[in-house]
């Protein structure tokens, strides 16, 4: 982020934070898609906040049309998506920001595009509070 932008979300409370970033169980995960000529599609089961932005952010656009086919694109149905990040990630601010960044957007490569600054100021949120935990505890 920088000094132009301003945060679009309030900081989230430690306990959130807390709660968001947790191990999930079985029926708590999060599906995705990964995609790709010469695999085809194939589910990945994701079981934390951090592993969701990792497999999410996972396609390289830049690579699609020089990969041939080996490059896949991360898919996602993005209603399941808001409503993963409400019910059971609990944060309901940023359920409803990357709801409105959608909103308007039919492409998938451009609900991407809109979603990506939400995440990393929300990842940077989790990742302040994270270390200000840890530095409590040590």
């Amino acid at each position: 982020m920088t000094a132009e932008t301003e945060s679009v979300m309030l900081a989230p409370s430690r306990e959130l934070v807390q709660h968001a970033t947790r191990e999930l169980g079985y029926d708590e995960r999060f599906t995705l898609y990964k995609m790709a000529a010469s695999t085809g599609t194939n589910g990945v089961d994701v079981y934390n906040f951090p592993r969701l932005v990792n497999v999410l952010f996972g396609t390289r656009w830049d690579r699609l049309l020089l990969e041939r086919g080996k490059e896949a694109i991360v898919w996602t149905d993005f209603d399941k998506l808001v409503t993963w990040l409400r019910d059971v990630i609990g944060d309901a601010e940023f359920a409803d920001a990357v709801a409105a960044a959608v909103a308007e957007k039919e492409v998938h490569k451009d609900r991407m595009d809109a979603i990506t600054p939400l995440f990393r100021e929300r990842v940077a949120q989790y990742r302040a509070m994270l270390d200000e935990l840890e530095e409590e505890t040590a």
